[in-house]
């Protein structure tokens, strides 16, 4: 810098270095004192701000102007902001006056100006790409297109104040600067609509969008219309890598949060907190990057953008949303800067202007995706531009926290300039802050023109514009604004002129650089390299950000391109006309956008649920095509539709079949179009033609590409190369389509298709099927000619009754239909047939075919086949198929036999069966694969009508004479509107297609807007009164209600059965692993030892010994708990218990889901006549309580069992795993299953005398809270002598002032350091304690509750330490008590809810509680003093005492206990002996809900509405439910359509309401309610509000479940139906019955049992019968039991009602692990059988069934009761046919020797008839077929078998009668002479088969086994 020469340059010249310093002060003090009028001014602090010395506004002018008279220096209008104090004024003076060094900041003009900027640099060199941007600013700039017209044209967007506000315009406005509460401008930059919204679109409910803070409502728009923009898929980033940046810089959106209205209330934090922006944007997506709110307030967008461009380089994400919002829902702004005087009156900005007087506020949005450079590319997205490098920084002290600092903000620009490895002279324009205030603005441009002006190269000075003078200032949107518009000036190679500059401003010195205003546009060269700009904003904060930008790649033109599927979507049918129409009218106005750009742009897009799929490649006609959609008309080319749920995201009618056309189909020049098209379809048909070829005289492709007319095309028609270019042609297809995402779930194929079928589903490789394919038309080519084949229009069996007379000449070929069908034979046969037909009046058609296929004109190619067919190799399906021989699916058996395929030639297609069969699968979507439409013109008529009406998805790929490329999109396109998935950009591989801009989403918008009410609302609810009887609960049990015996498919999946080192025997876990087999479940025992307590070993054991094995996990068993001995590292633990929690934490490790159920024995004690609970025991059921809740998913239950577990126990241990009726708690008993319920206690009756202390007390843990009043209280109520322990004892906090407040009461206080849990420590100490005062009570106190943490998170030194105090220390206090004799009058156990019903986060906590319940308990039970109290939490004490935590507790419905009033309570339960009691104040309205969402239970179930909180007003009408609602009984009697149709209004009337729809109608019933809004408090409403409608049971979880209107509809249509029938069988059980069981019943109730059976008799004959055993099909075995012992036992029950396998289900439960045992159900008794005509068919079917099941095995029949004379005509009939039982057991059936009295027979079976056990598995298809077989075998004589035979005869035998008495005529016995053993059975007829059925299961098992040959 040169020297000035003057008078003061002079004169500090002369002065020596250390003068200098003050001369200058000396003199800005002076002037200081001049400008500002004040004397004291003259002394001054040096580094104090200048406002804070007065100096701003015109007293800085006045010092500006004398500091430069004085010095005769011209000084910048800038100083006092560049140099923010009077020292670094000095320094600047000084270095001007003497051409010395400038400040920071002030670097001179010169070499080192360019050199490259130096610097910190990203840890990664790598620029960002921006490849989608958006925007919503002012003048209609809605897109960065629209705005780049708007700044090209140079337009102004300034306008009025807006009046959809709420804003009092008039009011508002004064020209006075000074005047309160108004503003002196009516001009600004405001956005129309913003209260318009669509919430819809995000899943916002309308309640939730109307609190939803506008800015996060535009932001969510903006976002979204940058990921379209960028043709990324939104959905498909869920869960990805992706950050979102906001920033903002205003909020004043409706009232305060405690003036809310009643309904915004709760979405207020969410919905109007700006720190909630970028988590709103990043929940509504599912991203998973960082999600950063920024708040830099005008600068906030810009560093945004640097923060996310930090993130993409650290790699903390993949993609970045960065951008910034700003909306003014108040005028707030504009009075605040009217006050600093800081606003343009006409509301512009004139930036850099001679006339600029402030800024013009303006609004905004704008949103930058921003990806890696190098991922862009890879990735193929479109760069818009690059980011080279980005800078942020602070000014620091500067001249006012508001003010600018020039040398900050060139710093800046220096620092991204180096980021970006740029120099100055490589940037040839910067966006400006350019606020157009007269102070800032020159600020900004000096610190350019010092970085960015000097040293540029000749002729490329530094353009210098604004985009503020034509918007405003968008505040927080102002700097993404500014990068938006530079990408696009690069794009378009303009540089746009700034506004409203009249001339430069003067106090800017514009010659010091070359740096220009842009009054004019100017074009914008590349000169050799891409064009470069920087943009900047900074911050009223203080807060400056600079990005440097760089012009993206060119691109090539796209080529020419086939036609192409273009998609639109929409939420709603309207969204997508809109969309249709939008794109249309943008396409007409742009001639140079092509359909396949188009296209390629429009698949990238989400996909919504209403589609339109327009095929072309013609633009005028895609015009056509988008008009006619607009307007809701057809077009050629054009589908649409609306998606199905089921095709979409699976369910009922979900799946996908394809189809593959038979011969008949094929054309010339099939597959030419295709093949030129798509290179996959080449490849694909290229190589099948490659590997038939050898098998063909002629090459395959040139046949079929023949033109049409020529030989080579003929012999398309001949068999020999009709079927190989058929799979040829219907391969490549299916490989074309399926590189277009489609994923087909079932396989057909028509004849010759079938073989395609099987080779794309993997069972034959490509060579072996071309073989097969070749060698199959050859063969049948080769048949002999004269045949014919006729399609007749009539059904099957009509037309074989036609055939009569032509057996082996006419056959029927093929069933296509219900009215279609197919024969081939002899010609001239089946031209008569076909006459006779036609003269019937029936449509008959001659096939165009050489030979009769599938008749008898191709047994001469069958044996050539077969050995074809032999030779090649099969493999597995990987699809499933569906065949059209036998009309089932198909899998490895048939598709892998040679025969199949034989077969499959001979046989008739039976296409109509088939397709049935592909509906009865799932199949709600059908494509043809084939050269022309066949098969999808059969199959509509082939499937039943739904009930909805609703027509099935059929669509075909080809079809004869129209183009193909057009006609296969046109198929896929017919599927994808209805919903199946399809990769839309996959056709345009290969195409050369690019990106282009398009018209975003059309989103459907309505008014949501929170006005600021006039007073705050009144609250509904009044405080809660808790009187303290309302506090007290306990649990009672109760048998579990009438279930229905569980199905045997219950269960399903693996079962791990996890068992410890002890406490379980082999027999125990035998008949376990038996109870969950036959309950469906595969059992794998998974053994543990005691060392295995370990997370890691279980999951390793678990993983190796189930995982591996691949099987799906259905539930995890575990026996671990019943190992009760101490953990050897904490013995505070068992081992079972240890092993427990080790279990849990190992299946999360794993991720499996499948539930877990904990065994225990005598761990609860259910009813008054059980034993006391075992405490170690009891440990398990509070750690599980608390499972429960951390993990919903992966719990099932706890079931306890009795001491001896007897069948009846296990069987319903079998029960409880089902969870039957929601239950997870349940003690297994011998008379059925108990649950737990929590109910009020009540008042309790005054105990006789109240309980005082005397003697001495001692509490544990007495200097804890707890303690400590439980202290106060023994002192103030009589104690003498108070022992209090701690571990620290006086050193405890608080100790020295609780001995001082306790000594005053007159007790004797001694407090001592003892640690409970150490045994020797309080042996000790109750040693210590001295004779002469006795201890009397104890009132344990002492423990800790831990660290809130999920089990998972917690090891196992850390839990056995928070059980440590409060479990060992209560176990050493009762066992050290009783090993001294101290006989107590009280034993206090503190005790909480946690253990009663868990506490997520408090697992050790909860076992611990749960533990102390038990210990009261059992010394109860013992006759010894105890009382446990489980309290909820206290308000100073626990939990109770932490701010936060204490108020979420009571947000969740659990206020904290007045100490007093739980201190009292627990006094009064001392003094009546009470243990098990709870005491909590509960909101249960508040608590349940939320207590049950994840998790939802029946513990609760008996809380009545007295024991809930009262309320001052009533609920309104529609909340509370009303009178006329109809009952399940009035919509079950009302027509299906009709009912469906009243409760999908009823819930989507009630969604409606809680989301704050309008109407009904406003709820789509196929959207998620999580997509339409709902959140876990939304869905707890819906399900209470249904329950109030309906009167219905709903389960919790009932919306998660059932996730849309529609299936929640028709989940209550099912559940109304249900509740209905229930109903009515209620009501016809309270009178009486009328139904043929219930009349036998009553029968021998009355004692008429001859009539009951005659009964039964007569009614067996009016049921319809078979004759043969074809009619009713195969007996198939049940297993019931495995072993390896033989022989199998086969089972025959009885032929008394209940009759089946249940009868054997105790005697095979103790012959499980020894040998297989099944049961043969006898036909007729199963519901809807028909009944065999003759006793033969019985035992014929019977016969049949063993042999077909066991060929090879050894076999025993047994038979039980009147099943023995079965067993042993099965026995004889087996003989007779060759077969050998090696035994006939005779499970006690009578003999003629045994002369019982008829009166005992018949009392017999009167007994069952009146079982209300046996009755309740009795059906009328039983009783009625014990009628019937009374008849069928009655006089039915047995025939001698050569098998050993064995009686086992129950030991308590019924009387025997005289001979005389003996049962006479038509009795079974009397001629019935059998050789036998005999064994003698513990119990009576009914008994040795269930409560002693162990014992005779082993004597039968030893006879067995001892018969062996």
């Amino acid at each position: 810098m040169p020297k000035t020469e003057g008078p003061w340059s002079n004169r500090l010249t002369a002065l020596p270095d250390s003068a200098w310093h003050e001369a200058l002060l000396a003199l800005i003090a002076g002037q200081v004192s001049t400008a500002t009028g004040r004397a004291e001014s003259a002394t001054l602090d040096p580094a104090a701000p200048w406002r804070r010395l007065g100096v701003y506004r015109e007293v800085a002018e006045r010092l500006r102007a004398g500091l430069a008279e004085a010095t005769g220096l011209d000084l910048p209008a800038t100083l006092f902001f560049d140099q923010p104090s009077p020292r670094a004024v000095a320094e600047y003076l000084r270095s001007r006056l003497l051409g010395t060094a400038a400040p920071a900041g002030d670097e001179p003009a010169g070499a080192a100006a360019e050199a490259p900027a130096t610097g910190p640099a990203p840890a990664v060199q790598e620029p960002i790409a921006i490849v989608g941007a958006a925007c919503r600013l002012p003048g209609g700039a809605d897109s960065p297109e629209a705005l780049w017209r708007l700044v090209d044209e140079g337009r102004d967007a300034i306008g009025g104040l807006p009046d959809d506000r709420g804003w009092d315009l008039d009011a508002l406005y004064d020209p006075d600067p000074g005047h309160h509460g108004t503003a002196y401008t009516r001009h600004g930059g405001f956005l129309p609509g913003i209260d318009q919204f669509d919430p819809a679109f995000f899943g916002i409910s309308p309640r939730e969008a109307k609190a939803l803070d506008p800015q996060q409502r535009l932001l969510l728009e903006v976002s979204w219309e940058a990921m379209e923009r960028a043709g990324i898929d939104p959905h498909g980033l869920r869960g990805s890598r992706t950050g979102v940046f906001a920033g903002v810089s205003l909020q004043d959106y409706g009232p305060a949060w405690h003036e809310a209205p009643e309904e915004a209330q709760g979405q207020m934090l969410t919905g109007n907190a700006l720190g909630v922006m970028a988590g709103r944007v990043a929940y509504t997506f599912g991203f998973e990057g960082p999600a950063l709110t920024v708040d830099t307030q005008c600068s906030s967008s810009l560093v945004a953008v640097h923060l996310a461009g930090q993130a993409l380089r650290s790699g903390e994400a993949d993609l970045a949303l960065a951008g910034g919002v700003t909306l003014m829902s108040t005028p707030g702004m504009l009075l605040e800067f009217s006050r600093k005087r800081g606003l343009a009156p006409d509301g512009r900005c004139k930036a850099f202007s001679v006339d600029a007087d402030g800024t013009g506020w303006a609004e905004g949005a704008g949103v930058l995706l921003l990806e890696r450079l190098s991922d862009a590319r890879r990735n193929g997205h479109r760069v818009l531009a690059v980011v080279r490098g980005t800078a942020i920084n602070q000014d620091g002290a500067s001249n006012g926290l508001t003010a600018p600092n020039g040398p900050s903000q060139q710093r800046l620009i220096r620092l991204a300039l180096a980021n970006a490895g740029l120099r100055p002279s490589d940037v040839d324009a910067v966006e400006a802050h350019g606020t157009g205030t007269a102070l800032g603005d020159p600020i900004e441009a000096q610190a350019l023109i010092a970085v960015y002006g000097r040293q540029r190269p000749a002729g490329r000075p530094l353009h210098l514009g604004s985009l503020k003078s034509n918007i405003g200032h968008p505040q927080a949107a102002a700097g993404v604004a500014g990068i938006i518009k530079m990408t696009e000036a690069m794009r378009h190679g303009v540089l746009p002129r700034t506004l409203h500059v009249r001339e430069p401003s003067p106090h800017v010195d514009w010659s010091a650089g070359d740096v220009r205003l842009l009054t004019e546009p100017v074009p914008w060269s590349r000169a050799g390299r891409p064009r470069r700009a920087a943009v900047s904003a900074f911050g009223v904060s203080g807060t400056n950000a600079h990005v440097v930008l760089e012009e993206a790649p060119d691109t090539e033109p796209p080529a020419a391109a086939a036609p192409v599927p273009l998609v639109l979507s929409g939420r709603t049918g309207e969204a997508l006309r809109q969309q249709a129409d939008r794109v249309g009218t943008y396409l007409a106005e742009r001639p140079e956008l092509a359909p396949l750009d188009v296209g390629f742009t429009l698949a990238g897009r989400a996909r919504f649920e209403h589609r339109a799929v327009a095929v072309t490649g013609d633009r005028e006609r895609l015009l056509g095509q988008l008009a006619a959609l607009a307007a809701d008309r057809s077009a050629a080319g054009l589908v649409s539709g609306a998606v199905r749920p089921a095709l979409r995201h699976g369910g009922p009618r979900g799946k996908l079949a394809v189809l593959f056309t038979g011969q008949g189909s094929q054309r010339p020049g099939m597959g030419r179009g295709l093949h030129a098209a798509y290179a996959v379809f080449a490849r694909a048909l290229d190589e099948v033609c490659a590997r038939v070829d050898p098998h063909l005289e002629r090459p395959l492709r040139d046949v079929m590409f023949a033109a049409d007319g020529s030989p080579e095309a003929a012999l398309l028609h001949h068999t020999a190369y009709a079927q190989p270019a058929l799979f040829a042609h219907e391969t490549a297809l299916f490989r074309l389509v399926e590189s277009w995402g489609l994923r087909p779930d079932l396989l057909a194929g028509h004849s010759i298709g079938e073989l395609t079928a099987a080779h794309v589903a993997g069972v034959l490789s490509l060579d072996d099927a071309c073989r097969l394919v070749a060698a199959r038309g050859r063969l049948m080519q080769s048949c002999r000619a004269g045949g014919a084949m006729v399609a007749v229009r009539a059904g099957v069996d009509e037309v074989r009754e036609s055939l009569a007379g032509t057996e082996g000449r006419v056959t029927v070929a093929a069933v296509n239909g219900p009215l279609a069908t197919v024969i081939a034979g002899d010609a001239d046969e089946v031209t008569r047939i076909a006459e006779t037909w036609a003269a019937a009046g029936r449509k008959t058609r001659r096939l165009e075919v050489s030979h009769a296929f599938h008749s008898p004109h191709m047994d001469g190619m069958l044996d050539a086949f077969a050995e074809v067919a032999g030779g090649v190799t099969y493999h597995p399906p990987a699809l499933a198929v569906v065949s059209t021989l036998t009309g089932e699916p198909v899998g490895e058996r048939e598709l892998c036999a040679p025969e199949y395929w034989v077969r499959q030639v001979r046989e008739p297609v039976r296409f109509l069966d088939a397709v049935r069969r592909l509906h009865a699968e799932g199949a709600g979507g059908y494509l043809e694969l084939g050269p022309d439409a066949v098969l999808s013109a059969l199959t509509p008529g082939c499937l039943p009508a739904e009930p909805d009406g609703t027509p099935p998805v059929v669509a075909a790929a080809a079809r004869a004479g129209r183009p193909e490329a057009v006609t296969l999109l046109t198929a896929l396109a017919e599927l994808h509107v209805h919903g199946v998935p399809l990769d839309l950009r996959a056709p345009y591989e290969g195409s050369d297609a690019t990106h282009v801009e398009l018209p975003t989403y059309a989103f459907q918008r309505r008014r949501y807007w929170l006005d600021r009410p006039a007073a705050a609302p009144t609250a509904r609810r009044r405080p809660r009164r808790a009187e303290p009887v309302d506090l007290r609960y306990r649990v009672e049990w109760r048998p579990l209600g009438p279930e229905q015996p569980p199905a045997s498919d219950a269960l399903t999946g693996v079962w791990p059965l996890l068992t410890p080192p002890v406490g379980v025997d082999e027999e125990l876990v035998g008949r376990l692993s038996w109870v969950v087999e036959r309950l469906g479940g595969e059992v794998v025992r998974v053994p543990l030892s005691a060392e295995d307590a370990d997370r890691s070993r279980v999951a390793e054991m678990v993983e190796k010994r189930v995982l591996a094995e691949g099987g799906r996990v259905g539930g995890v068993l575990s026996l671990l708990a019943l190992d009760t001995e101490p953990h050897p590292e904490h013995p505070v633990l068992t081992r079972g218990a240890a092993l427990t929690c080790a279990l849990s934490q190992a299946l999360a490790d794993l991720a499996v889901a499948a539930p877990l159920w904990c065994v225990t024995r005598g761990g609860v004690r259910a009813g008054e006549g059980e034993p006391a609970p075992d405490p170690r025991q009891a440990l398990v059921w509070g750690l599980g309580r608390t499972l429960a809740l951390e993990r919903p998913d992966g719990w099932g239950g706890l079931v306890d069992v009795p001491a001896e577990v007897d069948d009846e126990s296990l069987g319903w241990l079998g029960v409880a795993l089902t969870a039957p009726a929601g239950e997870d708690q349940l003690a297994a008993r011998p008379t059925g299953p108990l649950v737990p319920r929590l109910v009020p206690a009540g008042a309790a009756p005054a105990a006789a005398e109240p309980w005082r202390p005397r003697g001495t007390v001692l509490v544990t843990g007495g200097t804890g809270a707890l303690g400590a009043e439980a202290a106060r209280w023994l002192a103030a109520n009589g104690a003498s002598r108070l022992v209090l322990t701690s571990r620290r004892g006086m050193d405890a906090p608080g100790a020295q002032e609780l001995l001082a407040e306790l000594g005053a009461s007159g007790a004797q206080v001694t407090v001592v350091a003892c640690d409970v849990s150490d045994r020797a420590q309080l042996a000790g100490l109750l040693d210590s304690l001295p004779a002469d005062q006795p201890l009397t009570g104890v009132v344990h106190a002492a423990g800790v509750g831990g660290r809130l943490a999920p089990l998972t998170e917690v090891a196992p030194d850390e839990f056995a330490a928070t059980l440590a105090g409060k479990v060992a220390g209560a176990v050493h206090l009762d066992e050290l008590l009783a090993e001294r004799g101290v006989t107590l009058e009280a034993f206090v156990l503190y005790s909480s809810i946690s253990g009663v019903w868990g506490s997520a986060g408090q697992a050790a906590y909860g076992a611990g509680n749960a533990f102390l319940d038990a210990l009261a308990s059992r010394r109860v039970a013992g006759g010894l003093a105890a009382t446990a109290v489980s309290f909820g939490p206290w308000a100073e004490a626990g939990m109770g005492v932490e701010p936060g935590l204490r108020d979420f507790l009571r947000e969740r419905g659990l206020p904290p206990l007045d100490p007093t009033v739980a201190g009292a309570l627990l006094w009064e339960s001392v003094s009546r002996g009470e243990h098990g009691v709870i005491v909590a104040d509960v909101d249960w309205d508040r608590f349940l809900p939320l207590f049950t969402a994840a998790r939802p239970g029946r513990f609760f179930a008996e809380l009545s509405a007295a024991a809930r909180p009262e309320t001052t007003d009533a609920m309104p009408a529609e909340e509370g439910g009303s009178s006329s609602r109809p009952r399940p009984a009035d919509l079950a009697a009302l027509p299906e359509a009709e009912r469906a149709r009243r409760l999908l209004d009823l819930v989507r009337g009630e969604a409606a309401a809680i989301l704050g729809h309008a109407a009904p109608e406003d709820v789509d019933p196929e959207r998620r309610f999580l997509e339409l809004g709902f959140d876990s408090l939304a869905s707890v409403e819906l399900r209470g509000r249904l329950v109030a409608a309906t009167g219905l049971t709903l389960a919790t979880p009932v919306v998660f479940e059932h996730p849309t209107a529609g299936q929640l509809a028709r989940h209550l249509g099912e559940l109304t139906v249900r509740a209905a029938s229930a109903a009515r069988r209620a009501e016809q059980a309270e009178r009486p019955s009328f139904g043929v069981r219930d009349l036998y019943r009553q029968a021998c109730g009355m004692g008429k049992f001859a009539e009951g059976v005659d009964l039964l008799r007569a009614a067996a004959k009016l049921r319809p019968t078979f004759r043969t055993a074809e009619e009713f099909g195969p007996v198939e075995p049940v297993r019931l039991a495995s072993g390896p012992a033989q022989p199998v036992l086969i089972c025959l029950p009885s032929m008394v009602a209940p009759s089946g396998p249940h009868n054997f289900a105790r005697l095979a439960l103790h012959l499980h692990g020894l040998r297989d045992v099944h049961a043969l159900p006898h036909p007729g008794f199963g519901d809807d059988e028909l009944l065999p005509a003759t006793s033969d068919l019985v035992v014929d079917l019977h016969a049949a069934a063993i042999q077909r099941a066991f060929p090879d095995s050894r076999v025993a029949l047994a038979g039980y009761s009147s099943g023995g004379w079965l067993a042993h005509a099965v026995a004889a009939r087996l003989e007779a046919s060759g077969g050998a039982p090696d035994a006939v057991v005779l499970l006690d059936t009578w003999f003629p020797k045994d002369r019982i009295p008829e009166e005992q027979i018949e009392g017999q079976l009167r007994g069952i008839a009146v079982n209300d056990q046996a009755y309740a598995l009795m059906t009328e298809a039983q009783v009625t077929a014990q009628g019937a077989y009374l008849d069928l075998f009655d006089g039915w004589q047995p025939t001698a078998v050569n098998a050993p035979v064995v009686l086992v005869r129950a030991g308590e035998r019924m009387p025997q009668a005289p001979s005389d008495e003996a049962a006479g005529e038509g009795r079974w016995t009397t001629a019935w002479e059998v050789e036998h053993d005999t064994i003698e059975a513990v119990g009576n007829h009914q008994t040795m088969m269930n409560e002693h059925a162990e014992s005779t299961a082993r004597a039968l098992h030893r006879w067995l086994d001892g018969n062996r040959a």
